[in-house]
């Protein structure tokens, strides 16, 4: 039979660039297109002669002999790529139908909540890998020990980390309603994506469906969230179980656990933990050696990542941007460095973190932090239309009279560089780069 071609539109993708490259790995003949890539996409498509020749879409891309297109959520309706392959009537898929059709026959693990998602994945494939137990898998950062965020292989399990946002232009589902899970761990619900949940109701119900869709699927849930309570109940799922937050003490080299340390951070890391262990234990790995094959676990990139450490300095990089993950993350810094002058600055990025309507939700995520800055980079703030909307004195109403607005990133470094002074610690929370910081200069 003749190599398959597949074309992905949007190749450019965190995931999607990583999904091309495990394609070309196992045989497929591959191209894709993109208006824009950054690195790390752009380096690693190069290296293995995927990057576009030009960037931008372009119609003859598309051509008869193609076997299937793979739709990227960047691409709009109106891409003539995606025009000419409904024309020629290639077949389409998107990203998750893709993963799903190419798992369908596995025993699919399926995280999926608010927030936690990536780290618990992430503590799940770190777990199995120190078992040697063979697993294909989904995440969407990059992980210690794991050349990519994607692996499709001949795996009897895959690991998938279950988003909520929509899979394509041409589908508006979430993500996670494609892939079916014979395991489905939920971790919390706080409303996130205002752009395509308008409302909180709205957002909850994608979640009602997940779990009312799956009645056969194994739900782990984290007890302490009112509604996940309320959505497990009312469902008729054979197996539910709920978890909580591992006891620990904290300590500023990680959490102690039963004499043993491990290198992870606050209260939900440690109900993160306890969600892991569940899954593992479905998947025949004991507490016992699960636990012990955290000890060398180093975390997803950008999730409470340490940046810079000097004898007297600390500064974290993380992901946070929706306000329950920014709450966590500021309680997790305070919860392990009490004894430190605590600086958290946070970059609203998102479409729905710059909405004068949701940035409400962020009320008192800063207060545990001695210091607070809010930065937004005037040139994100044009793109997306929003330069007029978002006044000093409205942000300071949310965040409080002593946090520092900044629109500068040169001057937003030079108060971090200034505060790094005797035993502090300095929290730097975006889903973007803080206008093109480089924070190792």
């Amino acid at each position: 039979m003749a190599t398959k071609q597949i074309h992905l539109i949007a190749i450019g993708g965190a995931i999607m660039h990583y999904l091309a490259i495990d394609l070309k790995k196992n045989g497929y003949q591959v191209t894709g297109s993109d208006d824009v890539i950054f690195d790390p996409a752009k380096s690693n498509l190069e290296k293995e002669n995927l990057l576009p020749k030009k960037m931008g879409w372009n119609a003859e891309h598309i051509h008869a002999n193609l076997d299937l297109i793979i739709l990227g959520m960047h691409a709009k309706k109106n891409n003539p790529e995606l025009q000419k392959a409904l024309d020629l009537k290639i077949p389409i898929q998107s990203f998750p139908e893709f993963v799903f059709q190419q798992t369908r026959d596995k025993l699919r693990v399926v995280v999926s909540g608010s927030h936690g998602k990536t780290t618990i994945t992430s503590m799940i494939m770190h777990m199995l890998k120190e078992q040697k137990i063979d697993f294909d898998y989904l995440v969407g950062a990059k992980l210690s020990g794991f050349e990519r965020m994607v692996k499709i292989s001949n795996a009897p399990i895959v690991v998938i980390e279950g988003d909520e946002y929509l899979s394509s232009a041409l589908d508006r589902r979430s993500k996670f309603h494609w892939y079916k899970p014979s395991i489905l761990l939920l971790t919390g619900i706080a409303w996130d994506h205002m752009n395509v949940f308008p409302t909180f109701d709205s957002y909850l119900q994608t979640f009602e469906k997940l779990i009312a869709d799956n009645i056969d699927a194994k739900v782990i849930y984290f007890q302490d969230d009112k509604h996940l309570q309320n959505m497990v109940a009312k469902n008729k799922n054979r197996v539910k179980i709920a978890y909580q937050a591992t006891h620990f003490e904290p300590l500023e080299s990680g959490m102690k656990i039963e004499s043993a340390v491990f290198p992870i951070f606050g209260d939900h890391n440690a109900a993160n933990l306890s969600g892991a262990l569940e899954v593992v234990n479905f998947l025949g790995v004991p507490k016992n050696k699960a636990l012990s094959s955290m000890k060398n676990y180093r975390g997803a990139s950008l999730r409470l990542q340490k940046i810079f450490v000097s004898e007297n300095t600390l500064i974290f990089r993380d992901f946070a941007h929706a306000p329950s993950k920014v709450k966590a993350s500021v309680h997790a810094v305070n919860q392990h460095f009490s004894s430190r002058k605590f600086l958290a600055v946070l970059e609203l990025h998102t479409f729905s973190s710059l909405d004068p309507a949701f940035i409400v939700q962020y009320k008192d995520s800063l207060d545990l932090a001695n210091e607070k800055i809010v930065f937004l980079d005037d040139q994100a703030l044009h793109k997306k239309g929003k330069s007029t909307e978002l006044h000093a004195s409205f942000l300071m109403d949310i965040f409080g009279q002593d946090c520092q607005i900044i629109k500068k990133s040169s001057l937003l470094k030079q108060k971090v560089q200034a505060f790094t002074s005797s035993k502090s610690v300095t929290l730097l929370m975006s889903s973007g780069n803080f206008g093109g910081i480089n924070w190792s200069h």
